[in-house]
């Protein structure tokens, strides 16, 4: 719910709490937690941290359209930022 309110910081706190929890009630959720705590450092300009995420959930689950879309933007501001426009 934070998310779609914009308040990413609080969200990705969230997320991180049910991430680090290892509750076994989430458990079939965790890859989604990953993709959407990707999505909020996406949102606030860390990408490394959003593709590290993004890589976790696709680890666990197979990534919809938009988490792809999403980690391929960060892969490129990345590789622009390391200057392998090629890459990006």
């Amino acid at each position: 719910m934070n998310m779609m309110k914009r308040k990413y910081k609080v969200g990705i706190q969230i997320l991180s709490t049910l991430i680090k929890s290892k509750a076994t009630s989430i458990k079939e959720y965790i890859g989604c937690c990953y993709a959407y705590r990707g999505f909020g450092y996406a949102a606030i300009e860390n990408h490394v941290k959003a593709v590290r995420d993004f890589s976790a959930a696709s680890k666990l689950m197979e990534l919809d359209k938009a988490t792809l879309y999403n980690r391929y933007i960060s892969e490129g501001i990345l590789a622009v930022n390391r200057e392998s426009y090629k890459k990006a």
